[in-house]
């Protein structure tokens, strides 16, 4: 295997290691500290509160990485955007030394999962594209990226998903995105583009939310 494969495969596992024990013990301080979305009654209005701030957690997220790519964080000698949104807070050098990149806040990065939500979402990078029919390809993070916002605690904490690409154009849907992939025309699979808060509200008003 060529040296260098060898010594990226290493780094890219180390790196998968290292952020699966912190959410593992980010997750157990959560539980004792009795943080658990679960524990926090449950309304519309709540529910309403957590998407605007998934919604500016994306916007975010965007600048971010129209941020991070301007400079070569991991010293390989390539710019390319953040493969897992945490390096948009610390990033890894190839020899596997943390490299603080501050794009954005520590909690934010390890909203990766259910129980680790911030604001009743988590995130969640897409790996490949849909192109026509059910042709798909792989993230090219030299020239692109995508995310998914997804609500916690199976729908608890909100109704609606968003995408964002390196477009920063944002997409909201009342239904569950459970597919690690950004769909082709967003606005034709039954999407709808939002591009500011005041909008995202107005779109709130059309959609039925539980416990109103």
């Amino acid at each position: 295997m060529n040296e260098s494969i060898k010594n990226k495969t290493v780094n890219i596992t180390g790196i998968i290691l290292t952020v699966i024990i912190t959410v593992g013990f980010i997750w157990a301080v959560y539980r004792l500290a009795g943080l658990s979305e679960d524990d926090v009654p449950v309304t519309a209005a709540r529910m309403q509160a957590n998407e605007v701030r998934a919604f500016a957690g994306l916007k975010m997220m965007a600048e971010a990485q129209e941020k991070y790519i301007q400079t070569d964080w991991d010293r390989d000698g390539k710019r390319v955007y953040a493969m897992f949104f945490v390096h948009l807070w610390t990033s890894v050098s190839p020899g596997g030394e943390p490299i603080p990149v501050n794009l954005i806040p520590r909690k934010q990065a390890f909203a990766m999962e259910d129980t680790l939500t911030v604001d009743g979402y988590y995130y969640v990078d897409l790996r490949k594209r849909q192109l026509e029919g059910n042709t798909r390809r792989e993230i090219d993070y030299e020239k692109e990226w995508a995310m998914a916002a997804v609500p916690g605690s199976a729908g608890r904490t909100g109704v609606l998903s968003f995408i964002v690409d390196q477009n920063k154009v944002i997409y909201v849907t009342p239904r569950m995105h459970g597919e690690p992939e950004y769909p082709n025309e967003p606005d034709r699979g039954g999407w709808t583009r939002i591009d500011t808060e005041a909008e995202l509200k107005e779109f709130q008003k059309s959609v039925n939310y539980p416990f109103s």
